[in-house]
């Protein structure tokens, strides 16, 4: 890798081959100067530069909020046990940068999504809190509570094929019909709870992006036990299942089936 701009000591703008990308590490630009060779085995991480104008983008932005996405993205990963996109990494510090830019000048912007973000996505919510958590920590301001929610979003985008706000919409959607079907409310706090959020954002991510199980793999017994011992459970599943692929273009598979009405019969009982 070759230095095209040393932004800090801890961070470099460098062209590898043909790629631009961002090289992160304590002191890993400390006495470098551009144009000189830089060891790719001395970065503790490195940012593939996809997008159009990232490279200008990046060389606008403070650097101490490169290091506050960075920070916050290995953050994430941790807690959510997942890869995410380098191009997360840009967007991040650049929403967070517009975002002091709007308190300072006490502009408020409302995230109309904030409420769905912290009940359907906890742990990528807490990230966007711990996220805010270092710009205080760096800049001495606390941001507003709904840019937690927008750096959610970013995480959830980056870490999901579908779109965030789609996503959103159709857990949503799912989560009332099968409120409204079984005329009962759950507790959030509830192990269950939880799990089955987790199912349901990976059930929801395969019908937006249509790459769910077309097999009907399912375990025909285990499938017919639970239509027998829980049968609301199993009309919900089919339900929902009908409801699916009228909105959606996209029939569940009877392993989805099983999955989900196993779900559904924890938080029945």
């Amino acid at each position: 890798m070759r230095i095209i701009k040393i932004l800090n000591h801890n961070t470099a703008l460098v062209v590898d081959g043909e790629e631009e990308k961002v090289a992160m590490g304590r002191g890993i630009a400390f006495g470098k100067k551009q144009g000189e060779r830089l060891d790719i085995e001395l970065a503790e991480k490195v940012y593939s530069l996809t997008g159009k104008g990232s490279d200008s983008l990046l060389a606008s932005l403070d650097p101490r909020l490169l290091d506050i996405s960075h920070k916050t993205l290995a953050y994430a990963e941790e807690q959510l046990e997942a890869k995410l996109s380098d191009l997360s990494f840009v967007a991040i510090a650049d929403h967070l940068s517009a975002a002091l830019s709007r308190d300072q000048a006490e502009l408020e912007v409302k995230n109309f999504l904030l409420w769905d973000i912290k009940r359907l996505f906890s742990r990528q919510f807490e990230v966007g809190r711990f996220a805010l958590d270092l710009v205080e920590e760096t800049f001495g301001v606390r941001l507003a509570e709904d840019e937690a929610g927008f750096v959610a979003l970013h995480v959830i985008n980056s870490s999901q094929t579908a779109d965030a706000s789609k996503l959103t919409k159709l857990m949503e959607e799912i989560l009332t019909l099968i409120r409204f079907s079984l005329n009962q409310t759950f507790d959030e706090e509830d192990i269950y709870f939880q799990r089955f959020m987790t199912h349901l954002s990976f059930f929801a991510e395969r019908i937006l992006s249509q790459s769910g199980s077309r097999s009907d793999r399912a375990d025909d017994d285990m499938l017919e036990m639970i239509r027998a011992k829980y049968p609301e459970a199993y009309a919900v599943s089919e339900r929902l299942a009908d409801y699916i692929e009228s909105q959606y273009d996209y029939r569940p598979a009877r392993d989805e089936l099983l999955y989900l009405s196993i779900h559904l019969t924890r938080l029945i009982n």
